[in-house]
């Protein structure tokens, strides 16, 4: 059983089959209600894109408070703004012992700055030091700095969607070589397996990325990447 701890939903799936445990993630405010009510539907957690100038910001509140959401939030595309001006999300994520789950890269020919990603988690660590925190492709193009920032924070967890795109973008090597660096960095029990796969549409999960953790990890570390760590993190 592989638990998927970052995959996307279709617009008006038509598919009936088999929904993946783990996390659905929202990847527009506009999405957030159906992937609620997905998750409910399908007994699976949910992450909502967090945007405080949209509508829909107080059923994102009450969705962590009930521990039924965690928030998402695009600190690449809305800066600093993203945790100062959300800093209710914050508080409430904290109080509910709910996880943050944190995009802090991009997918264009663009880069994210690495001083912003240090700043967003000097900010977070200092502000909310027992919250945890998910870091959606294990970083991105910042995978080294957010590996360096896990080595002294146990409260950052990676999701390990898109390893070979992070891989290239951080200049790490291959994929191999980027979960390497992460399995010197932190306990592999901070490693959470994200296909970053849109349901029912594309596949439940990525054949190459399974076999690379595989690969990399013992058989009992790479089973609770896969399967445990998220349940785990979750309860």
């Amino acid at each position: 059983m592989i638990f998927d701890m970052h995959f996307h939903l279709q617009r008006a799936p038509a598919s009936n089959g088999p929904v993946p445990a783990g996390c659905v993630v929202s990847r527009r405010v506009g999405d957030n209600l159906a992937c609620l009510e997905f998750a409910a539907r399908n007994g699976i957690i949910c992450a909502l894109y967090d945007d405080a100038r949209a509508g829909e910001h107080q059923t994102l509140l009450t969705a962590i408070s009930a521990r039924s959401a965690m928030a998402y939030k695009h600190v690449e595309l809305f800066g600093r703004s993203a945790l100062l001006e959300g800093n209710d999300v914050l508080k409430a994520s904290n109080d509910a012992s709910m996880p943050v789950l944190l995009h802090l890269s991009r997918h264009d020919g663009e880069r994210y700055a690495c001083s912003e990603v240090r700043w967003c988690l000097d900010y977070l660590a200092n502000t909310f030091p027992d919250l945890k925190l998910i870091v959606s492709h294990c970083g991105g193009e910042n995978a080294t700095e957010v590996l360096e920032w896990g080595k002294r924070h146990d409260q950052i967890y990676l999701d390990t969607s898109r390893l070979h795109e992070t891989a290239t973008r951080a200049q790490l090597g291959s994929a191999h070589d980027l979960l390497a660096s992460a399995r010197d960095a932190i306990p592999h029990t901070r490693l959470l397996y994200g296909s970053d796969s849109v349901w029912p549409a594309g596949p439940a999960s990525s054949q190459r990325e399974l076999d690379v953790i595989r690969h990399v990890f013992a058989d009992d570390e790479a089973q609770d990447i896969l399967a445990n760590n998220g349940p785990r993190l979750l309860n």
